[in-house]
């Protein structure tokens, strides 16, 4: 039953996609995907950065000792 519905989902989704797409993108539109890329990037880097005790207490748990919480305390 389930791989019926996924077959009719795609077969419908092939008949009703148009054989030829008139699209166009601008040259902005690599630069707002290498902006994104690198927003994601360094976002993730930062956030790894200020969790980072948290992160390294994760796999120090299992042998007794104790990690600092944001707020000091612990």
């Amino acid at each position: 039953m389930r791989r019926a519905r996924w077959l009719l989902a795609i077969s419908a989704t092939l008949v009703l996609a148009p054989s030829v797409a008139w699209a166009y993108l601008d040259p902005g539109t690599g630069s707002y995907f290498l902006q994104t890329a690198a927003a994601v990037l360094f976002g993730g880097l930062l956030a790894i950065k200020l969790f980072w005790k948290q992160i390294k207490g994760l796999f120090r748990r299992g042998r007794g000792e104790k990690t600092k919480g944001l707020s000091g305390e612990g």
